[in-house]
């Protein structure tokens, strides 16, 4: 039934036992010993200070990669990579993955849950931008650790590895990706920045990930499906 129909009965049964919070996970992770604690004491200090929390993420590390990904932000057209400065840090984001995401079930109320159609990818990112345009802001804590893989088997190309999924999955990124550019309440720089990467990944992907005539075929098919709208389960 896909990722968002998952986490949205995960949520309706938290919310039914009368949980605060919801935290999301992938069945791959692994979260320190204290990293609830740590998300959810920067979850309620911030709500303490009058904000509005969207999501509060951990630092995660993918071990094939060898450093955590930086938290993504973008700032006029650039995308910018939010570092954690020190282990202290609290940085602000646009989105944060859904493994490891804590969210205040009065978030949840006002925001909704996430959007079933899209099946996978781009859920927690649609989710994520959804909840900052109604003025909730996410955070990613730098010492809240947490150990996730993000897709298959990375791609190395001049001395980097780059995240790789399989072309089914590939289907559904172009897609969403697609489906969200024509959303009224996406920002414009958004749509440019998000879809300057988008079209990067089309070029190295066809080139690199193989076989490279089913990538090509899956992700083209995603872009098309998402232009007219032919949404949920592939």
């Amino acid at each position: 039934m896909g990722i968002a129909r998952a986490q949205n009965e995960g949520i309706r049964t938290a919310r039914k036992a009368g949980a605060t919070h919801v935290i999301l996970f992938d069945q791959d992770s692994a979260p320190a010993s204290d990293m609830v604690d740590r998300l959810l004491m920067i979850a309620l200090h911030q709500a303490a200070q009058g904000i509005k929390v969207g999501g509060i993420g951990p630092n995660y590390l993918d071990s094939r990669q060898g450093n955590p990904p930086p938290f993504i932000k973008i700032s006029g057209l650039r995308v910018q990579r939010q570092q954690c400065i020190n282990s202290k840090s609290v940085v602000d984001v646009d989105y944060l993955i859904a493994s490891g995401c804590l969210i205040p079930m009065d978030t949840l109320d006002e925001v909704g849950g996430m959007r079933d159609d899209l099946f996978i990818d781009y859920v927690d990112i649609e989710w994520g931008l959804r909840a900052k345009t109604l003025g909730y802001q996410s955070y990613g804590v730098c010492d809240a650790a947490m150990a996730h893989d993000l897709g298959d088997q990375p791609i190395q190309f001049l001395g980097k590895r780059y995240p790789l999924h399989s072309p089914v999955r590939h289907y559904y990124h172009f897609r969403n990706a697609m489906w969200m550019y024509r959303q009224s309440w996406l920002p414009l720089n958004w749509r440019v920045a998000d879809g300057w990467r988008l079209f990067l990944k089309f070029g190295f992907y066809s080139l690199f990930a193989k076989p490279r005539l089913l990538h090509l075929k899956m992700m083209t098919r995603g872009i098309l499906h998402g232009i007219v709208g032919r949404m949920g389960k592939l």
